[in-house]
């Protein structure tokens, strides 16, 4: 059995300890995610809104993600840990909470097409208007699509991979 020697926590149960804390957080953050989409789905299915929809269904995965780092930016400065660790680990949840944000920016030009798609129809006899304004949608995602792949090829350390 392990003892506490001049005040000091030993270095496993430490680790146990932050890492008890991280699954109590991320377990009570996807409860909060399932119960706030389960109400938001059924505000959402009393309307027939294109975008409220389409918000719900494209948004889920990015905000059940902020929700675990909003989760572990509020618990972790109240966690006994090295100090060391303890600077560095929430610079590290802020790059990951931004990139999660960021992640949900770009879900929403999914939600403009389908928003799009529903106002504008192609079908139509005369749908000069309609096609462009899903030009410029398609555009729009081409571009914020190559963005997000010079992102992910700059942070796996890939330039080759960049598109231009």
């Amino acid at each position: 059995m392990m003892s506490v020697i001049n005040g000091e926590i030993p270095v496993a149960l430490e680790v146990g300890l932050v890492a008890t804390v991280v699954a109590v957080v991320v377990g009570l953050a996807l409860l909060a995610h399932a119960v706030l989409l389960a109400a938001l789905g059924r505000l959402v299915g009393r309307t027939s809104s294109v975008v409220d929809n389409s918000l719900l269904r494209r948004g889920k995965q990015p905000a059940r993600l902020i929700l675990i780092i909003l989760g572990l930016l509020l618990v972790l400065p109240g966690v006994e840990i090295e100090p060391n660790v303890k600077t560095r680990f929430p610079a590290w949840l802020d790059a990951c909470l931004t990139a999660a944000v960021g992640w949900q920016g770009f879900t929403l030009t999914g939600t403009i097409h389908d928003v799009v798609a529903a106002r504008y129809d192609l079908s139509a006899a005369d749908n000069l208007a309609a096609r462009e304004v899903h030009t410029r949608v398609r555009v729009l995602q081409r571009i914020l699509d190559a963005t997000r792949a010079n992102i992910k090829a700059f942070l796996n350390g890939t330039p080759q991979n960049i598109v231009t």
